[in-house]
């Protein structure tokens, strides 16, 4: 289940260059990495591994020198392809349009929410059982309609809390939100998932719990599940006050703080999502310290000088959209804790989230839940131009009528589109809109207001 990642870069000049995302251009796409340089590239990944095992800063620098240089003009391509969805429409969107798709959304999902169709899936073990992701996506993006106050708020915290509860129902009891356990799909990822489950009855282990996988051997790969559940439940817990979720949430990051550093720095990013919430919420350093350890070794030495990370997996945008939310976390819990590592944590962020506003700008819709991130760090580190220009070409599309007519085919499709969909992404944008007009807050960034706010409700209540 583990993939064979290719390697990355340290970054060790005092000062980037402005994002050059000429790669990116899928007319001038170079194409996977050749069979021999792959070949020589593919020894240094487990020499790599065992430097982010002992945290040799000097060895996994000189390792990546190597693999860079192997890889020549291939470092910072996709993988595969990625083609233009749509160009660029940079006007700023008419808000009471981005309201009505939002409520249409919602209501042509009634009753046929990721959720539903969970509980509908021929038994725990059956086909078609949506991801974490799916759940999570949702509870996430109401949870910020509710913040933004939008009409029938109170439904969409109402639908949030569903979304968690059913999480809650499947949540390991090592902590871990897992992968589903499927018989039937020929999926690659559920065959994988198979795969593991085998593995582990060979050694004498149950990884199958409530149906769901919940052990990867530590091999990273549930990083990416337990990172969507353990951030939707962090984020229920700020918009509820509920503190079932608060402690699913912390036991999703002791999960994370258990994790060992592995070569796919996404993987390493979902931890970081949990462990810098976690410590926001909880104030416990052992978490701060963690998401600090996993991004030193195992986020920001894959990230080039323009911003991008070099391995053609993470070159995608949906994983550097991954990577940006875990560094603003993580950027937002060391200027709380006031820790040396902001400086070092902003740079690359800011830079991070301008080769990602630049790509948009440049090429157009390639993933458009990318305005979740730019919304999120734009009230994180304060609005930037290019990052306003890269949200109204997601937001724009998002709500165009074609990509509403594509939504309407079955709830799914309505998740999927543009990547995490519809309910995903606009409710990021429309508390950003709130936020930057003066009229909301967004409880994810001015984390200590909110628990203030909580603390404050509890007390009433008692």
């Amino acid at each position: 289940m583990r993939p064979v990642l290719l390697l990355c870069l340290v970054c060790v000049s005092p000062a980037f260059a402005q994002p050059d995302v000429t790669a990116l251009d899928p007319a001038n796409w170079l194409g996977k990495l050749p069979d021999p340089q792959a070949r020589e590239l593919r020894p240094l990944g487990g020499m790599l591994q065992q430097a982010m095992d002992k945290r040799d800063e000097n060895h996994i620098a000189s390792l990546i020198e190597r693999s860079k240089a192997v890889m020549g003009e291939y470092a910072g391509v996709p993988e595969k392809k990625v083609d233009i969805i749509a160009p660029p429409d940079f006007a700023e969107p008419d808000m009471a349009r981005v309201k009505a798709v939002w409520q249409e959304s919602r209501k042509r999902l009634e009753g046929n929410f990721p959720w539903d169709i969970a509980r509908r899936a021929p038994g725990p073990e059956g086909t078609g059982q949506p991801r974490v992701r799916e759940h999570a996506g949702i509870a996430r993006g109401y949870s910020s309609a509710y913040e933004a106050g939008v009409e029938d708020a109170p439904v969409f915290r109402q639908r949030a809390r569903e979304a968690l509860d059913f999480l809650l129902t499947i949540q390991g009891g090592n902590g871990c939100f897992g992968y589903p356990y499927d018989l039937k799909s020929e999926h690659r990822l559920r065959a994988m998932g198979r795969q593991v489950v085998e593995l582990g009855r060979s050694r004498g282990m149950n990884v199958v719990e409530h149906g769901w996988i919940i052990d990867d051997f530590d091999w990273g790969d549930l990083q990416y599940n337990n990172g969507h559940g353990g951030l939707a439940m962090l984020t229920g817990y700020l918009a509820t006050g509920d503190g079932k979720y608060l402690d699913a949430g912390l036991r999703s990051a002791e999960y994370a703080l258990s994790r060992s550093i592995c070569t796919n720095w996404n993987y390493n990013a979902f931890s970081v999502w949990v462990l810098a919430r976690a410590y926001r919420v909880s104030k416990d350093r052992r978490f701060l310290l963690a998401a600090i350890d996993k991004t030193k070794f195992g986020v920001l030495p894959g990230q080039m000088e323009n911003g991008r990370w070099i391995d053609q997996h993470n070159a995608l945008p949906w994983y550097h959209n991954i990577i940006m939310w875990g560094c603003v976390e993580l950027y937002l819990a060391c200027k709380e804790a006031n820790h040396p590592y902001l400086a070092t944590i902003e740079k690359h962020t800011a830079l991070g989230m301008d080769s990602l506003a630049a790509e948009t700008n440049a090429f157009g819709i390639r993933s458009p839940d990318v305005v979740r991130t730019l919304a999120f760090a734009s009230m994180a580190l304060g609005p930037r131009d290019p990052w306003e220009k890269a949200m109204n070409v997601c937001v724009n599309y998002l709500c165009t009528p074609k990509t509403v007519e594509k939504a309407f085919n079955t709830p799914m499709d309505e998740i999927y589109t543009g990547a995490t969909g519809i309910p995903g992404s606009l409710g990021f944008y429309i508390l950003y809109r709130e936020w930057r007009a003066g009229r909301a807050y967004s409880g994810e960034v001015d984390i200590d207001r909110r628990l203030n706010e909580i603390k404050s409700q509890n007390a009433m209540d008692q």
